[in-house]
Parts: structure tokens; C-alpha cells; sequence
């Protein structure tokens, strides 16, 4: 494991309570499994985002203890304490995010939810119907704002 933050983003992990967590495994050097960031939000507003990477690893596997691993560093080293964290389905991770801190808030991400409604809808062939039937369409449109109504 190899993680990266400049002074300011130990910063933010020491000054903020609110993150947001992401791993992608297409854009990681090969002897690693993912490239995961931790983000915080510095203050967004209705005209402007500024939510900015606090911290970037390298991490070999996407298991429990490797999340575990990488989360009591950035405790210990950076006084990362978060109270809540969007983070997208991978149950490793909040596993891990549990363990380490006993108390955050944890919810999933719409974006990440959305993604895998539309996967679905196309697993399960009914691209063609959402795309021509409106009732389709409004049953999915439904189940993500849903969920996005609910504040995850």
C-alpha cells in the first residue's frame, strides 16, 4: 500500500467530518489492484463545486483488512475521524470504515446506485423497454430519485 497527501489534504482529513470515498481499478499501475481517493467537500455552494482529493492509495487488494490497513493509518498519521462517508457499494469497505470508526454515518452514492440500476436494466434485457415504454422508464427514474430524495 502507498498513499499520498500534501500537507493540505492531511489538512483536510484532519479538519473536516464529511468524505467522500471512491476506489477505480482502470487507472492504477499494474502491480496494484486499485487506485482509491478520499475527497472532501471545501465548501461547495449552489454555483460552485469544491470538493477536491485529500488523499490517493495504491492499494494491492480490496479486502476488509486492506481497507481496515489504510484507514488506521490515516487515523494515526493524519487524524482522519470521520463523522460521514458516501462510498459506493463495495462491502469490504464499509466493513472496514465500521471497524475503524465505530460511530460514522455511512451512505451510499446515488451516482454509484444509478450506475448499477442501469446495469441491471440492461442484465436483465430491458434496455429497449425503458428506452420505448414510459412506464419502464418511470420505474426506473422513480427508484433513483428515490433514493437520492432520501439523502444518499
Amino acid at each position: 500500500m502507498i498513499i499520498f497527501a500534501t500537507d493540505d489534504g492531511r489538512d483536510s482529513l484532519r479538519n473536516n467530518k464529511s468524505f467522500f470515498v471512491d476506489g477505480t481499478f482502470k487507472s492504477c499501475p499494474g502491480q496494484f489492484t486499485q487506485l482509491y481517493t478520499i475527497h472532501v467537500d471545501l465548501g461547495s455552494n449552489d454555483q460552485e463545486v469544491n470538493i477536491v482529493v485529500a488523499a490517493f492509495a495504491l492499494l494491492q487488494r480490496k479486502d476488509t483488512a486492506t481497507y481496515e490497513r489504510l484507514f488506521s493509518v490515516l487515523k494515526e498519521k493524519c487524524q482522519f475521524n470521520p463523522d460521514s462517508v458516501i462510498i459506493d457499494f463495495e462491502a469490504a469497505a464499509i466493513i472496514a470504515l465500521k471497524n475503524v470508526f465505530n460511530d460514522v454515518d455511512i451512505n451510499g452514492c446515488h451516482f454509484h446506485f444509478a450506475q448499477c440500476l442501469w446495469r441491471n436494466v440492461q442484465k436483465i434485457g430491458l434496455t429497449t423497454d425503458y428506452r420505448e415504454d414510459e412506464n419502464v422508464r418511470m420505474c426506473v427514474v422513480h427508484l433513483t430519485s428515490t433514493f437520492k430524495s432520501r439523502g444518499r
